[in-house]
């Protein structure tokens, strides 16, 4: 449940308005939540969300160094971000990794394997996650 307020210039409560909403991980779906006026009858219409964050490749197979048997032992990653229309986006995403034992991964989005296993590349713009698995074989 999202809970909206708005106030005047003084800090008095004028508007409020609520929505319940399911939001698919890697999305940043468009809401938007009227806000009923608590005097008068002059509503305002928030809107809210406005990107998704794609991250490729989405999955990707590395090896460790002296046992990759034919993978590679990185991978660059990218991340592209668009609004809800499907239009490009500039910006800065923050690179992590749900498993730093399989593999790290550089601001800049070069994921080294570290460990055998599978672990989650995750890349993040305005609280918005796009995601990748990397597999590390031996």
């Amino acid at each position: 449940m999202i809970t909206l307020r708005a106030y005047d210039a003084g800090g008095v409560l004028t508007h409020t308005g609520s929505a319940t909403v399911n939001i698919q991980e890697g999305t940043d779906p468009t809401l938007s939540i009227v806000l009923t006026p608590l005097t008068g009858d002059l509503p305002i219409t928030a809107t809210l969300g406005s990107f998704v964050v794609t991250v490729t490749p989405a999955l990707d197979s590395l090896g460790l160094p002296g046992n990759s048997r034919g993978h590679p032992l990185t991978a660059q990653h990218t991340a592209t971000i668009r609004d809800t229309q499907g239009n490009p986006t500039s910006g800065t995403v923050t690179w992590a990794t749900l498993n730093p034992g399989v593999a790290v991964v550089s601001s800049s989005g070069l994921v080294t394997a570290t460990g055998l296993g599978t672990t989650t590349i995750s890349a993040v713009f305005h609280g918005v996650t796009g995601t990748a698995t990397v597999i590390v074989t031996p």
